[in-house]
């Protein structure tokens, strides 16, 4: 049964150590994505996905919380980002460069249909450590913040974004939750991804 994970870090590492076969997507060979369809999808009424993520019988998929240049803030939704063709990604990028408030809102929605297309069966977020401040990358103003220590695991792509929002707003007084990520999980919502509203959601913490 194919099992894919979609995050470059250390799976390499496994594929060596481990006898995993590892699939790395090449985002602009046309051949290795497949058109689909969604008639709830507002930007984007169709998409072309990665054929081994259309095609995998379990997708699970792993993120790191971390402060970005585009979307503000990128977890578990903005990181199925890498599974569809690049022409939209990269559309979606220069939506927001060049249409300010019209096009945040746009990149915010095509966030939710890109996840939407993927819908991993479950959710794996590594935040012993987040970026806060900046990003997607080290540099500038961004900061790691460490210590946090702390794993996610769900089945609930959207009620992980909303948890781990709350956790980049308690240790980055810069990030404003409500601004950006509410309109993402909103939409994210009524396409049924998920729920933001933590209240209906069970956390169990475990600790050693």
């Amino acid at each position: 049964m194919p099992i894919i994970f979609f995050h470059p870090l250390e799976y390499l590492r496994l594929k060596e150590n481990n006898r995993v076969k590892v699939k790395c997507i090449d985002p602009i060979r046309r051949t290795e994505f497949v058109k689909i369809k969604n008639v709830r999808w507002k930007v984007n009424p169709s998409l072309l996905i990665s054929k081994n993520i259309q095609n995998a019988d379990i997708v699970i998929n792993t993120a790191i919380p971390k402060r970005h240049h585009s979307a503000d803030f990128s977890c578990a939704l903005k990181n199925c980002f890498e599974c569809i063709y690049d022409t939209f990604r990269m559309y979606a990028h220069k939506k927001h460069l060049t249409e300010k408030e019209k096009g945040e809102i746009y990149f915010d929605k095509a966030l939710a249909e890109f996840a939407d297309a993927v819908r991993p069966e479950l959710t794996i977020v590594d935040a012993r450590s987040i970026l806060i401040k900046g990003g997607l990358i080290l540099e500038g103003k961004a900061e790691v913040k460490k210590g946090l220590n702390k794993l996610i695991i769900s089945r609930d792509v959207v009620a992980v974004d909303s948890y781990c929002a709350q956790l980049m707003e308690e240790y980055d007084n810069t990030f404003e939750s409500m601004k950006r990520v509410a309109r993402q999980i909103r939409y994210a919502e009524n396409l049924g991804l998920g729920t933001g509203d933590l209240s209906k959601v069970e956390i169990i913490e475990l600790k050693e």
